[in-house]
């Protein structure tokens, strides 16, 4: 596709944006963009930010990178380098096992507060994330993918099920029990 080739190459879109097809939904929801998040002028000047710190926002954009981590209580978590038309917000995020909507080239709406600091600037504590392509089509809760092995000793052992497991890496958690 050459919107994505043009992003692996030249690290931007030349020809068109691939949430043009999402214009719509963009104009009617979202308050919030990655220029609001880190304004900045020409010569790279910091410039007063349109929204405050604590600001309920909808945000939507391109996840391109996306990086986990545990809290410090052992909790999952995930930081999105989320990209619109105007550049790239920071997204903290806590994924609910069976996430299959957190993935890098996920076109994805956001809602979630603003988080200002003097270090990091502008990010978004994300509370809900929807495909864009769920609200264009009017679906509201995605049920999460997760699938369930029960082994019975007699029959199969963690060790039989991993080199499969392995062979076969995907986007869904897999939770086996004893």
């Amino acid at each position: 596709d050459k919107l994505n080739f043009e992003r692996e190459v030249l690290g931007l879109y030349l020809s068109g944006s691939p949430l043009a097809e999402y214009e719509d939904i963009i104009s009617k929801r979202v308050n919030c963009t990655s220029y609001d998040l880190n304004p900045t002028d020409l010569d790279g000047d910091d410039m007063e930010r349109k929204v405050t710190d604590g600001m309920n926002v909808v945000y939507a954009g391109i996840i391109s990178k996306r990086q986990n981590r545990m809290t410090k209580t052992g909790r999952a978590m995930c930081i999105l380098q989320v990209d619109d038309i105007y550049g790239q917000a920071e997204i903290v995020y806590f994924p609910k096992p069976g996430d299959t909507v957190a993935v890098v080239d996920n076109a994805v709406l956001i809602e979630g507060r603003v988080s200002i600091s003097d270090s990091f600037g502008g990010n978004i504590f994300c509370d809900k994330i929807m495909l864009l392509d769920d609200v264009k089509n009017g679906v509201t809760n995605r049920v999460p993918a997760s699938m369930a092995i029960l082994l019975d000793e007699r029959k199969f052992s963690f060790t039989d099920i991993k080199p499969i497991l392995e062979k076969h890496k995907g986007n869904v958690p897999v939770y086996i029990k004893e």
